[in-house]
């Protein structure tokens, strides 16, 4: 198998990811992120350089995901996880999700504009999507009841949290 000029790309990216002091998991949401969108566009546009992409590119890998479903691709092509046997294998990625691999996209021509490997940062015409927010239920008075009965008010540290704890209900 022949490393295309995208991985090549991807590889620099991520030793400069990894210079910078990102932590380990930032690193392989980054990885991962970049590796699938390579091989998206290597596989439905033929495209193997990072510097020939474009906006439209982007757009339409966006559509894939919200047409996809979870875990029905993989970076290797042979994943060893069996993913199928996952409850939510299938399902719809969230909205929450394509806007993380959006922006790390984004950083990944962010990097490659200022390192001069492109004239023009492709990513600059998208905007960002905006994930939706999940509405938090309220708590009843009897779990508050218990939340604050939890604490051993004989103890200082217990005390200076049941404190705080009542501190941020009143107020926040």
């Amino acid at each position: 198998m022949k490393i295309t000029e995208f991985e090549l790309d991807i590889d620099r990216y991520m030793l400069d990811c990894s210079a910078k002091g990102l932590s380990v998991k930032t690193l392989k949401s980054y990885e991962q992120t970049l590796r699938l969108f390579a091989r998206y566009l290597e596989e439905k546009f033929d495209l193997t350089d990072s510097r020939q992409v474009g906006a439209e590119h982007l757009r339409a890998y966006i559509r894939d995901l919200e047409e996809r479903g979870k875990y029905e691709i993989s970076v290797s092509g042979n994943p060893k996880n069996f993913p199928e046997r996952r409850q939510d294998y299938g399902k719809k990625i969230s909205k929450t999700t394509i806007a993380n691999y959006v922006r790390n996209i984004k950083a990944y021509y962010s990097y490659m504009y200022q390192e001069r490997n492109i004239r023009k940062n492709p990513m600059e015409e998208v905007k960002a999507i905006k994930p939706e927010r999940k509405v938090k239920h309220l708590l009843e008075d009897r779990e508050i009841k218990q939340f604050f009965r939890a604490f051993d008010v004989t103890k200082f540290d217990q005390y200076r949290d049941w404190i705080m704890a009542q501190l941020i209900f009143d107020c926040g």
